[in-house]
């Protein structure tokens, strides 16, 4: 028989040998165990295999804490971690590991943004992560939360934050929503022109646009007069921006009902254009489109008769005689031949105008688009 002094000590071997195998997960684990996991993390992370190197960072994370690992291993391996969550659009798993690295782990002593050098890279990291995240998935939450932490990061604006509010400007632009545009814009002035960047004529005839798609015609004309100058200034007068701001200046004063000042400025763009040779683009028609537009306003038939047709000459040599450009400018000539009294011309070109739309040429195009 076994005593039971004997069959204590068993009972307490087999007890301590079960409990060790059982919830041997919280014996410390090899350092070689640890490297391995985070190698094999690793080169998922440079294949871009984020799913797969989510986990094995969390395995390498949770080996580093069981081992007692020190803060430095903790602390990339984390960083690491978060970066795959973002890189999945996974932000709200990924936010939470930055903030607590940032209160447990760091302390701020940036001059600008109060946060230590450390925590800059790792906000940046994360920052990226929305920007290039957002490209697959939600482009707007994304560059949103990316902007969010640039500026944390520079409060004052950088080179960063610019870039991020551009792309935030393109999502509204090319989806129309020019309301949401118009403050990225005028943050984007306010920055480059405390910063002496050289991108603010680029930016102010972006949001004179944006003011124009609005119906603001007037705080349009206000941006287009202030940034003329500046294009002249720059690339000089016969260059393409600054020919195009001023014709635009002169649709502003159209629309504002100034006719006198309107055909002043677009006479003037067209005659710039000329003196630069710049006669054989879409802008050149778009010229004339314009001025016509005015003569119609102001009554006058024969030269709007006149320039209308320039307008769709010059669309027809440079995109053919099917070209959607020819639509618009067409309609405006039509009513202004039927005002005129000139109905079998009119006819003519109605049937013209059928024949492109069924070939689909209803859109506006660019030569009748509504602002720069």
């Amino acid at each position: 028989m076994i005593s039971m002094q004997k069959f204590g000590l068993t009972i307490l071997l087999i007890t301590f040998l079960f409990v060790n195998i059982s919830v041997g997960i919280t014996m410390p684990l090899s350092h070689e165990m640890l490297e391995t996991l985070w190698h094999k993390a690793d080169s998922d992370y440079v294949a871009g295999d984020w799913h797969t190197a989510q986990l094995n960072y969390e395995r390498a994370l949770e080996a580093a804490k069981r081992s007692q690992a020190d803060k430095a291993t903790i602390l990339k391996l984390s960083i690491k971690l978060a970066s795959t969550y973002a890189y999945q659009n996974q932000f709200l798993a990924a936010e939470p590991i930055y903030q607590q690295l940032l209160t447990e782990s760091i302390q701020p002593n940036n001059k600008e943004s109060g946060w230590s050098d450390e925590a800059v890279a790792m906000f940046d990291d994360l920052a990226d992560a929305y920007v290039y995240g957002s490209d697959k998935v939600n482009k707007e939450n994304g560059l949103k939360h990316a902007l969010t932490i640039k500026e944390k990061l520079a409060p004052q604006g950088s080179d960063e934050v610019l870039k991020i509010l551009n792309r935030l400007f393109i999502v509204y632009f090319v989806h129309k929503r020019y309301s949401d545009a118009e403050p990225v814009l005028k943050k984007m002035s306010v920055i480059i022109e405390r910063t002496n960047g050289h991108d603010l004529p680029n930016v102010l005839t972006s949001l004179a646009g944006v003011e124009a798609f609005l119906g603001r015609y007037r705080e349009s004309l206000n941006v287009y007069t202030r940034v003329y100058p500046i294009w002249v200034r720059t690339v000089g007068p016969y260059q393409e921006m600054s020919t195009s701001v001023a014709r635009e200046i002169g649709l502003m004063y159209m629309k504002l009902g100034d006719l006198q000042q309107a055909q002043s400025w677009a006479e003037k763009a067209i005659s710039l254009r000329q003196l630069g040779h710049r006669e054989n683009t879409l802008e050149y028609a778009r010229d004339w489109y314009v001025l016509g537009r005015i003569y119609d306003s102001k009554g006058s038939l024969a030269n709007a008769e006149k320039c209308y047709k320039e307008a769709m000459n010059k669309a027809e040599q440079l995109n053919g005689k099917d070209s959607v450009e020819l639509v618009v400018p067409m309609k405006s000539l039509i009513s202004i031949l039927k005002k005129a009294n000139k109905s079998i011309e009119a006819k003519n070109y109605e049937s013209l105008v059928a024949r492109l739309e069924a070939k689909g040429g209803s859109a506006e195009g660019s030569i009748a688009r509504d602002a720069l």
